[in-house]
């Protein structure tokens, strides 16, 4: 309010030459009050060359569809009425319900396309058909309760008649293995089979102009609990770190803190203004800074770097296609796929045995993660 006052009062002053109103002196204090307005909001940190992002990954994620059909006759189809003249989808046949994690969306989401040839724009990762959950908890209740959460039906019309035939989560595919059983939430234990399908791992990235190649696990852990602050400390210029952390819910947060950190707590990220609350920013990719991420996310062009990034070798090994499918990369990350046990024969137990296919692998590998086989 200072802000706008003191020019108001200035203007009365210049009212002499100036044909001033009330009008035209409540629209330029307004107009200062705004401009004071966005950089104490913290608007400011949001735009700009060095403006930090909200994680997209957590929010609208891109993924651009499949680069080859590798589907051409699906066994797995959702129950379509063409009478009307225009496609509608009623049931869900014999395509199976699946629940993901931010990890393996990009996964999911090519299975979706190569089964169902769809190509919705608008809808991307979150796409038809599956229950989404960007937490692990979350998607194996799903899949103990039988839970579906089909919060799109009302937004495509021609997909209104499945809302009628919810059923529950036929499959779920996550990073990392589940437990053998749970309690669901009538104190049931409910058996789960899961096999893995596919291989991951976690990387850490900085500018292609950073002349540091190598870092050592411990130098990563000193980064990341705030005791190595400048790039100098480890051959690199004379840059402060910036080190950029994915979210609390991430699977990737957490398979840092046990891979890497062991317990040393993570120094406080880059943050950006997330509405009413300070969150993680995501990664920019400036000379002083260091991310880390899943290998598939940069395979899905998912922090949009264009190549000017570089992936850092780790204790002088680097996670290439050998060393992760071998096991010499340490910190590598099974995907695997969960059915409830008893259903082997049914659309989730089907579709478990798809992905173990050649096919299957094949669509994994174009997904940007690394098949079995």
């Amino acid at each position: 309010i200072a802000v706008a006052v003191i020019p108001a009062v200035l203007l009365c002053f210049l009212r002499p030459r100036v044909k001033l109103n009330k009008y035209i002196l409540l629209t330029v204090s307004s107009a200062i009050i705004i401009a004071a307005y966005i950089p104490l909001s913290g608007w400011y940190s949001n735009v700009g060359k060095n403006a930090p992002e909200l994680d997209y990954m957590y929010n609208k994620p891109i993924y651009k569809g499949i680069k080859q059909q590798i589907v051409e006759n699906s066994q797995f189809q959702l129950e379509r009425d063409l009478s009307s003249g225009e496609e509608q989808y009623t049931g869900y046949g014999n395509f199976p319900i699946i629940g993901y994690t931010s990890e393996s969306a990009a996964m999911c989401s090519e299975f979706c396309y190569q089964h169902l040839r769809l190509q919705e724009q608008d809808n991307q990762y979150n796409i038809l058909y599956n229950t989404v959950s960007y937490d692990i908890k979350q998607t194996l209740n799903s899949l103990v309760n039988g839970g579906f959460y089909p919060w799109w039906i009302d937004r495509y019309s021609k997909f209104k008649g499945l809302a009628d035939n919810e059923r529950p989560v036929d499959i779920v595919i996550l990073p990392g293995k589940p437990e053998d059983s749970y309690l669901n939430n009538n104190r049931e234990t409910v058996e789960i089979v899961s096999v893995p399908i596919a291989l991951d791992a976690l990387v850490f990235i900085v500018h292609k102009d950073n002349p540091v190649d190598i870092l050592s696990t411990e130098q990563l852990r000193d980064i990341y609990a705030g005791k190595i602050k400048n790039w100098q400390e480890l051959g690199g210029e004379n840059n402060k770190i910036k080190n950029y952390q994915r979210s609390r819910l991430s699977l990737t947060n957490r398979v840092m803190n046990e891979m890497i950190m062991k317990g040393t707590p993570l120094t406080k990220p880059v943050q950006v203004k997330n509405l009413s609350d300070w969150d993680e920013a995501a990664y920019q990719n400036f000379p002083e800074s260091i991310g880390y991420c899943l290998l598939s996310f940069l395979e899905n062009d998912g922090f949009r770097l264009d190549g000017k990034y570089k992936i850092l070798s780790i204790d002088d090994i680097q996670p290439n296609e050998t060393n992760i499918g071998n096991g010499t990369y340490p910190y590598v990350a099974n995907f695997y796929a969960a059915i409830r046990k008893g259903e082997e024969e049914d659309t989730g137990g089907r579709f478990l045995e798809w992905i173990l296919s050649d096919e299957g692998q094949a669509c994994i590998r174009q997904a940007g993660y690394l098949p079995l086989h």
